[in-house]
């Protein structure tokens, strides 16, 4: 006859054996717990420096004298951008795929708007388990996709060159070529009038604004019209 002593340390056993059963079950997924949590971490990071890719590139489509030169420097805005904010073995990261080619920084034209340019960026990196490597899940690839706008711009130049500008107008040059050296040249269209006992038409809106107003930018410098302010 089985006593209540027995029974108890049979209990005892069976309770030993669920304990050890279920850690084959919890162990996993703890471990899965903590390598999601570390790579939703790490994938947040790179979400954000694509998304400063794409905005930075957005921003140097106006940067060259041709349409194909904007976009070469929109793509090598996107991968500087890239890099200073997820730089190679980031949050020990490895195999990261980031550069100027069409594959991650594509630049292009609106289908439906010709005034509108598109900029995608595209990035990803290998990102190393801690507790699944014990399953042979050593590392798991993240992806991050990035899109960004540019509108074409039409604007016109206003200049006061009345005698009340004093000896500024030379500033006033300065600046103003400056300020179309900031646009994208093909693909805005800028003009600029003048006046002072009257008004002075220098140009009307055109996409050639910077060979007939002249600029100022990191590409160079070249006179216009508004020299002959």
């Amino acid at each position: 006859m089985q006593t209540a002593y027995d029974r108890k340390i049979g209990q005892r056993g069976t309770s030993l054996m669920v304990a050890v059963a279920a850690l084959a079950f919890l162990v996993p997924l703890i471990g899965l717990a903590v390598d999601a949590g570390y790579l939703y971490v790490v994938k947040a990071r790179l979400q954000a420096s694509v998304d400063g890719a794409s905005l930075a590139a957005a921003r140097a489509l106006n940067l060259g004298q041709t349409t194909a030169a904007q976009a070469d420097s929109a793509k090598q805005n996107a991968v500087n951008w890239f890099y200073a904010n997820y730089p190679a073995g980031n949050a020990m990261s490895r195999n990261t795929q980031m550069d100027t080619s069409d594959t991650h920084v594509r630049v292009y034209d609106d289908t439906a708007n010709p005034n509108l340019r598109h900029v995608d960026v595209s990035a990803s990196s290998q990102i190393p388990t801690f507790f699944m490597k014990w399953f042979g899940v050593d590392a798991t690839t993240v992806t991050a996709l990035g899109y960004a706008s540019r509108r074409d711009v039409n604007a016109m130049l206003v200049l006061d060159h009345s005698g009340s500008m004093g000896s500024s107008c030379s500033a006033l040059i300065s600046a103003a070529k400056t300020f179309t050296g900031q646009f994208s040249a093909g693909r805005d269209k800028i003009g600029a009038l003048s006046f002072a006992d009257n008004i002075y038409l220098h140009s009307a809106p055109t996409a050639s604004f910077q060979t007939v107003l002249g600029y100022t930018n990191t590409a160079g410098s070249a006179p216009g019209e508004l020299d002959s302010i």
